[in-house]
């Protein structure tokens, strides 16, 4: 922004590094860290390894795509770090897309994506690895945050590895007592295990190896196909899918026309109302798909 922005001094200033600084402040470590530093955020998490990796379930950053700050590490880099400390990748937002130069009004494309935000969460793996009743504490801990940021897959994997743990850690909160999220997340779970456990099909049987291949052939060579065995073939595929999943018809035909499904409810009155309307879209997007399937 050198047209509207002169600098008029400059200052050096010390920097700590977040480890030190929790330790020596006595600050209990964080559970999720939110950055955004200005290209300096893989500094930030290498200065604090010692934080990050045994503590930190989540970071939400922003990252750039190529140099915008000189000298900054770019996201291909922090992604190296947080994987190399036990983190999984979940989600990239892109950012406002920039420009390689002035353009006027009028001559502007999808342009050019420099920067966004990105999601990291712990690996579940990488927890399960030890045992003990603090690995459970950590595993609500990161199940909550994914349905903070509408991970619902992840936050019921963390829960079914809470649920393999809890004979040998029925209660790993002690006499502190557990807090209010636990019951929450162990009704979320209930009611996940309570759900029918019915799914979209998918491709393996919708389409065998042929219908597959005859998505790319030229469009005379597959109408005269269809009229001989990959007729038959889509046919007898279809066949097969209704009597596989015919039976679910009238269940997913109920999911689609419902205004709110229980879990949905569940999560609206704990305070997921915006999850609890992903979820609504998804549910009706599936249940439209699986129908469009059998037909």
């Amino acid at each position: 922004m050198g047209e509207i922005l002169k600098a008029v001094a400059t200052q050096r200033v010390d920097v700590r590094r977040l480890d030190s600084v929790c330790a020596e402040a006595k600050i209990a470590p964080p559970d999720m860290l939110s950055l955004d530093v200005q290209g300096a955020e893989w500094d930030v998490l290498a200065g604090a390894r010692k934080l990050v990796e045994p503590s930190v379930l989540g970071v939400d950053l922003e990252v750039e795509f190529a140099e915008i700050y000189r000298g900054q590490k770019v996201f291909s880099q922090i992604h190296d770090l947080l994987i190399g400390l036990g983190f999984e990748l979940f989600r990239v937002t892109p950012g406002d897309p920039s420009v390689t130069m002035v353009m006027p009004i009028g001559f502007f494309g999808e342009e050019r994506q420099t920067w966004g935000e990105a999601l990291y969460l712990k690996s579940n793996d990488h927890l399960t690895a030890t045992a003990g009743p603090e690995t459970t504490i950590r595993l609500y801990k990161l199940a909550l945050l994914a349905l903070l940021y509408a991970q619902v897959s992840y936050a019921v994997r963390c829960l079914e590895a809470i649920e393999a743990r809890r004979a040998a850690n029925p209660d790993p909160w002690g006499s502190a007592g557990a807090p209010g999220y636990a019951a929450f997340l162990d009704g979320f779970f209930q009611l996940y295990q309570s759900w029918p456990k019915v799914t979209v099909p998918d491709f393996s049987e919708t389409h065998t190896q042929t219908m597959s291949q005859s998505r790319f052939w030229p469009e005379d060579k597959r109408a005269a196909a269809m009229k001989g065995d990959l007729g038959k073939e889509i046919d007898a595929t279809r066949a097969r899918l209704s009597a596989t999943h015919g039976k679910n018809a009238g269940y997913i035909l109920k999911l689609l026309l419902m205004s709110r499904t229980p879990i949905e409810t569940y999560l609206a009155d704990n305070g997921f109302a915006r999850l609890a309307q992903i979820v609504a879209e998804k549910r009706k997007a599936q249940a439209e798909t699986y129908l469009r399937v059998l037909m």
